[in-house]
């Protein structure tokens, strides 16, 4: 019920930030809220880490939404992002304060070099909200993070193409791609990391 309400209230911020007409049509998005806080639920101890994971999830439903329309990631809720990290790794993870501010990094240095090597194809903000993710995840959760992005964005996009809903020249936002693999790998990285590495054993 949470989730719900908080989806309606999430959507209303995302069109008022993007100049948008608030429309009637708000059920995908509270059920999309109200499905991740239940699934928020079955992995994380309630009051503050289950809070702080709601904190992300907000966040990243956000994000999704405005970058979809307006192809911006707003600075203030990466902030958000990195900041409700760095707590959740300081009170309850177990690696340590080097291994998240090392997922940061990687995080960082992956998407500045596709930055770089794609002249502008790859924004900013996709940039500075895979560091934020990666202070959540740590080195292989951030690796993990950015092949479920991509693997995601790039199959999305060619059925996107061959659809003929998008042409060639046409933008498709990578945000969206990272926050659906940033909430996933948050739940399940311990499960996928097992069965990527399944892969190599024979």
């Amino acid at each position: 019920m949470l989730g719900a309400v908080l989806g309606r209230l999430l959507k209303l911020y995302a069109c008022r930030y993007c100049g948008a007409v608030y429309g009637s049509r708000n059920l995908p998005t509270e059920l999309l809220t109200g499905t991740a806080f239940v699934l928020c639920g079955l992995h994380f101890k309630p009051v503050l880490p289950l809070a702080l994971m709601f904190v992300l999830t907000s966040c990243l439903i956000l994000i999704s939404l405005i970058d979809y329309k307006t192809q911006i990631i707003p600075d203030g809720l990466v902030g958000v992002i990195a900041v409700s990290g760095v707590l959740y790794n300081l009170l309850y993870a177990p690696q340590g304060i080097m291994y998240m501010l090392l997922g940061g990094a990687v995080g960082f240095a992956v998407m500045v070099l596709i930055f770089i090597i794609s002249r502008g194809g790859m924004g900013g903000g996709d940039v500075k909200l895979s560091a934020a993710v990666g202070l959540w995840l740590g080195v292989e959760g951030t690796l993990l993070f950015l092949l479920l992005a991509f693997i995601m964005g790039g199959v999305i996009s060619l059925l996107l193409l061959v659809s003929g809903v998008k042409s060639k020249g046409d933008a498709i936002p990578f945000g969206p791609f990272l926050c659906v693999s940033a909430f996933i790998t948050v739940l399940y990285q311990p499960f996928l990391l097992n069965f990527y590495w399944q892969l190599f054993l024979f």
